[in-house]
């Protein structure tokens, strides 16, 4: 079933948060991926089969994005069954992807368990239509997984990257 947004939500979404209201959403849609990820791990048989999945706006080469993905799942002994490209912008209506499309018929047949991309982005760099996505994939049992750091915004300085990967700075006198 296709998914809409209002314009009122999308335009909430593309407004500009603070800083923490944004790093706070990170993390729940970040909570949320790794959880269902976790619970379909737990129940799921291996060795686990996943979709490769990669957006790219214009010309712009898929083959980076493709081979990272692909580089996080051979690493854990994952089966790459397919791989999708879809080239758009990202605020596309997954619906309009024919890529996600056939990535998700791959899915709903049993050629695959989950989605792997190189970062959250690929999916949607809006918070409301990647969560949906999330949302869906859960629905058939599904889930995505990205590799370290690909739960952080794009624009992140890379300073911030290496102190989200590396966890809370220990307290002082603790």
């Amino acid at each position: 079933m296709a998914q809409h947004f209002t314009a009122d939500e999308l335009a909430a979404d593309a407004t500009e948060l603070s800083e923490v209201a944004r790093e706070a959403l990170g993390r729940r849609l970040a909570g949320l991926r790794r959880d269902a990820l976790v619970q379909a791990l737990g129940r799921l048989r291996g060795p686990h089969r996943v979709a490769l999945y990669a957006r790219v706006e214009g010309e712009a080469d898929p083959a980076p994005a493709l081979a990272a993905a692909e580089a996080f799942a051979v690493a854990r002994g994952w089966v790459v069954t397919s791989y999708h490209v879809d080239r758009c912008g990202g605020a596309a209506y997954l619906d309009h992807r024919p890529g996600w499309r056939e990535l998700c018929g791959r899915i709903r047949r049993g050629h695959a368990q989950g989605v792997v991309a190189d970062h959250r982005d690929a999916v949607s760099p809006l918070d409301a239509v990647y969560e949906s996505a999330l949302k869906r994939l859960g629905e058939v049992l599904a889930f995505l997984a990205l590799p370290p750091g690909g739960d952080l915004p794009r624009s992140t300085p890379p300073h911030r990257v290496v102190q989200a990967l590396a966890g809370p700075a220990p307290r002082e006198g603790g």
